[in-house]
């Protein structure tokens, strides 16, 4: 888990970036590897578009972003 959360202990990781660091920390993983570890321990990265749809939401209704 010391990979997924990362420097500052954000947890915002997805596969890809997970995938990266564990391959530069010389640790030889398929891709498909940590997708497959991931849904199964269920952590989840960042949604695409998450952010921006709270956003458009609280503009919608005049209050601040969440």
């Amino acid at each position: 888990m010391e990979v997924w959360e990362g420097d500052k202990g954000r947890k915002v990781y997805g596969a890809r970036k997970i995938w990266l660091e564990l391959n530069s920390r010389g640790i030889a993983v398929a891709r498909c590897t940590v997708e497959r570890l991931m849904r199964e321990l269920g952590i989840r990265g960042r949604e695409p578009g998450a952010e921006e749809a709270a956003d458009d939401a609280a503009r919608r209704s005049g209050g601040p972003a969440v």
